[in-house]
């Protein structure tokens, strides 16, 4: 058994950014005459040596367009799902944007409801 550490890449084809980058990998890669891993290698050993370069404002910014994506990608995810659970329901979700009549909440008052102060009377 070997002691060699491997790290997996993965390159989507439906992303865009994924094969931008995968693209400019091969071609830089080629230019020099190197394989993949020993170029990839040889960038992430220049990127740790240099510290600043590792959180530049760039990178963070780059960082932020990725969870923002992945954000809007789960809400997305989401609102399918509870379009599907909405759906199974008979006669489906009607939102007008107020409760039914039959709903409506009582006024404020200071009075408790009628029945309540028993139930009250047998906390105190």
């Amino acid at each position: 058994m070997s002691d060699d550490r491997i790290i997996t890449l993965r390159f989507k084809p439906e992303n865009v950014p994924d094969m931008e980058l995968y693209r400019e990998l091969e071609a830089e890669k080629k230019r020099l005459g190197l394989s993949m891993p020993v170029y990839v290698k040889d960038i992430l050993q220049q990127h740790f040596k240099d510290g600043e370069r590792m959180w530049t404002d760039g990178c963070m910014e780059r960082i932020r367009e990725i969870v923002h994506g992945e954000l809007a990608s789960q809400n997305a995810v989401f609102a399918g799902q509870l379009e599907k659970i909405a759906a199974g329901i008979p006669g489906g979700i009607k939102n007008t944007g107020q409760p039914p009549e039959e709903e409506t909440l009582p006024e404020y008052s200071d009075d408790f409801p009628e029945g309540l102060n028993g139930v009250l009377e047998k906390f105190m």
